[in-house]
C-alpha cells in the first residue's frame, strides 16, 4: 500500500451533484488532514450547494463547462487526479471523452470515471449495449484504457460501473415514472446502488490509487423488486412508494427512450439473466460436490469453458487410441485447423483445452483430431487417419449406446455430423442416425427448456453452462434441418414451442453473428418444409415460393459485418432455395408453363452456388491453404455444390430446347465443381486414384491420369464428397439422376 503524498490537487467534475458531492465528502473524512487540495468544478458558483463548498477551505471552487473542458484546467493548475462524471445527454461521449483529453495534456496521475453497468464484470467490458447512454459510457471507457496507455506520463485509472441508483425513487413524476417502471417488472429483480456508495469508492481509488489501479469496479448495493423495496420504504417513511399511473409511465418510457426506458427493458433482459448465471453457478458447485468425477471431467471441459483462452498444447509424450499414436504436435496442429476452420462454422464448443479434453472428455477429444486428419491433404495425415479410423468408429459406437449421454458428447456427435466421415456409399452414412441420437441426449438434459436450469446429478451428469447449453441446442437445430432438407426428410425440431425456444436463445446473442443468421435462414426451411408435406393447391405453388424468398430476401438484405460473412449467408440462402425450389418443381406436372419458369429460376440459383462453391479453388487450384479450407467445409455445403451440379446437369445440359449458349454457361459451372474436385483430390500436387470397388480409400500415384474417356464422375480425382455414387442419396434420387459422358458434346468444358 502506497503513502499518501501531501497536498495533491483533486480535479472533482459534477461538484454539486449527488455523486461529485459524495465524492467530495468521503474524500474530506476518509482522508488525512491537509492530505488534498479539492477543487470542485459547478456550472453556477453561485447556488446554494457551490456556496456550502466554497464555505470549506480545503475546497476550492471554480466555474466551468464541459462543453470547454481546457478553459477549466487552466484555471486550475496542475492536478494530480480526476473525478469525472457526465450527465445523460447527446453530448455524453464527446464531453466525456474531452474529460480525458485534457487531463492526459495536463499531467493528471490517477484519473477516476463513473460509468455504468452492463451487465456485470464479464459482460461489460465488451457489451456497449443498445441503450443510448450505456453506449456512450462505453465508448468512453474504451477512450479512457487507450488515453491511458498512450500518456506520456502512464496515467493510471479507476472505472466505477454503477448499477440503477436509489436515489431515483423521488416524490416527483420522474421519481413516481421510475416507481411504476419498476413496479410493472414484477418479479423480476432491480440492482440497486447508493450515490453515497459510488462516491465511497471514487474516494478510496483517489486516496489509495495503487490499490485500484487500472480497475473496473461494478457497484452493486442491493437487488430487489419493487414490492419488496416498497415494503423497506413503507417501514422508513411510513408511506407506500409514490406511483405514477400506467399511461404515464408509459410515456416516460417512450419520451426517454434512449436513455430511461432502454434502460429498464434491457435490465430486464440482462440484469435478470446475470443474476440467472450466478445462481446456476452455485448449482454447478453443488453438482460438483455430489457427483465429483462426473463434475470434474465437466469443470474441465472444453464445452463448459464459455470465455478464455485456447490452449492447445499436450503435456503427454504421445496420446494414443486403440494402439494408433499420435504426436502431440499432429494433435496441437489438428485442434488449430478445428478452431480456425471449423469452430466458426459450428460454435458448439467455446475455448479449447487439448490436455483437458484428451483427460477428461476423449470421445470430444478423438472426435476433433479424427474429423480434421481426414481432411488435411497431406500423405502423413490421410495414412494416419487410416490407422485411427477404426478405433475411433469403436469408440462411436461405445458412446452411442452409454447413456446418459453428457453435454460434451452432445457437442462431439453434432460435430461429427457436421463432418462425417468418408463412406462407400451415401445411403450409408450415418449423420442422420447420430443426429437423432445426439437431439434425444439433448432433450434429455432439458437443453430446449428457457426456464431454470435444472440439477442432473441424479443421473450422474452436470448440467453445463447456460451459454453452452444454448449453443448446443441450436446447434442440434442447425444441424438436423440441415440435414433433413438435404436428405427429403422432415425436421425433427419442428414444433412451435421449439422454434420459440429457439427465438428465444438467438436473442440472447451468444453465438457468432453468421451463425445466428444461418440459424435463423433454417427457422424459415423448417417452416416451409413442413408445408410441403402436404401437397400444394393448384396455383399456390407461385404464391408459396413468393412468401419463402421474401422472408429469405429480408435476412439476406440485413447489415453484415465483413464479406466473408456476406458470402456464407448467401451461399445458406441459395442452398435452402435450390432445395425447396426443386421440390415444389418434382410436384408440379411435367408440361406447365409454371414449372418451366421455376426450372429457368433455380438454374439460375445453380449457377450462382457453383459460382461461389468453387470460387476460392478455381482462382488457384494449386493452393494447399485453399484446398485445406475447402476440405474442411461442412459437408452440407458440398453436398449443396453436388446437388446443384446434378440439377444442371439433368435438366438442362441433356435439353435441347435450350439455345447452345445457354447450355455451354451450364456446361462451364458444371466444369467449375470438376476443377474443386480434382484439386481437392490432390495431395501436394499428387494426384490420388481411386478404383471402382475401393470403398473411397485412397492411395498415390505418380503420374496424373489422362481423363479422355469414361463417365465424369471417373474423372474425381479421390474426394469421396464427390464419388459416383455421392448422388445415390435419398434427395437427389428425386432427380432419377444417371451421370453419362458428356466431353464430346462440350469439349470447351472439359
Amino acid at each position: 500500500m502506497s503513502t499518501v503524498n501531501t497536498q495533491k490537487t483533486m480535479l472533482i467534475f459534477g461538484a454539486t451533484g449527488k455523486q461529485g458531492g459524495a465524492v467530495i465528502d468521503n474524500i474530506l473524512s476518509n482522508s488525512p488532514d491537509s492530505s488534498f487540495n479539492i477543487i470542485a468544478v459547478t456550472r453556477d458558483p453561485t447556488s446554494r450547494k457551490a456556496q456550502a463548498l466554497a464555505a470549506n477551505p480545503k475546497i476550492s471552487v471554480v466555474e466551468g463547462d464541459l462543453d470547454n473542458v481546457g478553459a477549466i484546467f487552466a484555471k486550475t493548475g496542475p492536478v494530480w487526479g480526476v473525478y469525472s462524471v457526465q450527465i445523460n445527454s447527446d453530448a455524453e461521449e464527446q464531453q466525456g471523452k474531452a474529460v480525458i483529453n485534457a487531463a492526459v495534456q495536463h499531467g493528471v496521475q490517477h484519473f477516476v470515471y463513473s460509468s455504468g453497468d452492463r451487465g456485470g464484470p464479464e459482460r461489460s467490458p465488451n457489451n456497449p449495449t443498445y441503450v443510448k447512454n450505456f453506449a456512450a459510457k462505453y465508448a468512453i471507457e474504451k477512450h479512457l484504457e487507450q488515453q491511458a496507455r498512450d500518456s506520456v506520463q502512464q496515467m493510471t485509472y479507476t472505472i466505477l460501473r454503477p448499477v440503477t441508483f436509489f436515489e431515483n425513487i423521488t416524490t416527483d413524476i420522474h421519481g413516481k415514472g421510475f416507481a411504476r417502471m419498476w413496479e410493472q417488472m414484477g418479479s423480476k429483480k432491480l440492482q440497486m446502488v447508493s450515490t453515497k456508495d459510488i462516491g465511497w469508492f471514487a474516494a478510496q481509488s483517489l486516496i489509495w490509487p495503487e490499490m485500484y489501479k487500472n480497475m473496473a469496479l461494478t457497484l452493486v448495493g442491493d437487488e430487489l423488486t419493487q414490492r419488496e423495496a416498497d415494503a423497506i420504504y413503507y417501514e422508513v417513511i411510513g408511506q407506500k412508494m409514490a406511483l405514477a399511473p400506467c399511461p404515464v409511465a408509459s410515456a416516460v418510457k417512450f419520451v426517454l427512450k434512449g436513455s430511461v426506458g432502454d434502460m429498464f427493458k434491457w435490465r430486464l433482459e440482462a440484469m435478470s439473466k446475470e443474476l440467472q448465471e450466478l445462481r446456476n453457478q452455485t448449482h454447478r458447485t453443488e453438482d460438483q460436490l455430489v457427483a465429483r468425477s462426473s463434475s470434474a471431467s465437466e469443470s474441465r471441459s472444453p464445452a463448459s469453458q464459455d470465455e478464455g483462452v485456447d490452449d492447445f498444447e499436450l503435456t503427454s509424450f504421445t496420446v494414443s487410441l486403440g494402439g494408433v499414436v499420435i504426436e502431440p504436435s499432429t494433435v496441437t496442429e489438428a485442434f488449430m485447423v478445428f478452431a480456425e476452420y471449423m469452430r466458426p462454422r459450428l460454435p458448439v464448443v467455446a475455448s479449447l483445452s487439448a490436455q483437458a479434453a484428451y483427460e477428461t472428455q476423449p470421445f470430444l477429444f478423438w472426435t476433433i483430431v479424427t474429423i480434421v486428419l481426414c481432411r488435411l491433404p497431406e500423405p502423413e495425415n490421410i495414412a494416419l487417419f487410416q490407422l485411427l479410423r477404426a478405433p475411433y468408429e469403436r469408440l462411436v459406437q461405445e458412446t452411442v449406446t452409454d447413456a446418459p449421454l453428457p453435454l460434451y458428447k452432445v457437442q462431439a456427435l453434432l460435430l461429427l455430423c457436421n463432418w462425417p466421415l468418408p463412406t462407400e456409399k451415401q445411403w450409408k452414412e450415418p449423420s442422420w442416425l447420430h443426429c437423432g441420437v445426439a437431439i434425444q441426449a439433448a432433450r434429455y438434459l432439458s437443453l430446449d427448456r428457457q426456464q431454470t436450469i435444472p440439477s442432473l446429478r441424479v443421473i450422474g451428469v452436470t448440467s453445463g453452462s447456460i451459454r453452452s447449453r444454448i449453443n448446443t441446442w441450436l446447434s442440434c437445430f442447425s444441424v438436423s434441418t440441415s440435414l433433413g432438407l438435404h436428405l427429403g426428410l422432415p425436421c425433427p425440431i419442428e414444433s412451435e414451442l421449439d422454434f420459440a425456444a429457439i427465438h428465444a436463445f438467438l436473442k440472447r446473442q451468444t453465438v457468432p453473428p453468421a451463425f445466428a443468421i444461418e440459424v435463423r435462414i433454417q427457422l424459415v426451411v423448417a417452416k416451409f418444409t413442413a408445408l410441403l408435406n402436404h401437397e400444394l393447391a393448384d396455383g399456390t405453388s407461385s404464391s408459396f415460393l413468393r412468401l419463402f424468398d421474401t422472408e429469405l430476401d429480408a435476412i439476406k438484405n440485413e447489415i453484415l459485418p465483413d464479406e466473408e460473412t456476406k458470402s456464407i449467408i448467401e451461399y445458406a440462402i441459395l442452398d435452402a432455395k435450390i432445395h425447396i425450389y426443386t421440390l415444389v418443381i418434382t410436384k408440379s406436372p411435367a408440361n406447365s408453363s409454371s414449372r418451366q419458369i421455376l426450372l429457368r429460376t433455380a438454374r439460375d440459383i445453380a449457377l450462382r452456388i457453383v459460382e461461389i462453391g468453387t470460387r476460392a479453388i478455381r482462382s488457384n487450384p494449386e493452393n494447399t491453404t485453399f484446398i485445406r479450407r475447402e476440405k474442411c467445409q461442412p459437408k452440407d455445403r458440398h453436398r449443396c455444390l453436388g446437388f446443384s451440379t446434378i440439377f444442371l446437369l439433368k435438366f438442362f445440359i441433356r435439353q435441347s430446347s435450350d439455345s447452345p449458349e445457354e447450355r455451354q454457361i451450364v456446361a462451364n459451372h458444371v466444369a467449375m465443381t470438376q476443377t474443386l474436385c480434382r484439386a481437392s483430390g490432390k495431395i501436394r500436387g499428387k494426384p490420388v486414384e481411386v478404383e471402382e470397388g475401393s470403398g473411397g480409400m485412397a492411395g498415390e500415384t505418380t503420374t496424373e491420369k489422362e481423363h479422355g474417356h469414361g463417365d465424369m464422375m471417373s474423372q474425381v480425382d479421390g474426394n469421396p464428397e464427390f464419388l459416383k455414387n455421392f448422388w445415390s442419396d435419398p434427395y437427389t434420387s428425386l432427380l432419377q439422376f444417371d451421370p453419362t459422358s458428356l466431353e464430346g458434346d462440350y469439349p470447351n468444358s472439359w
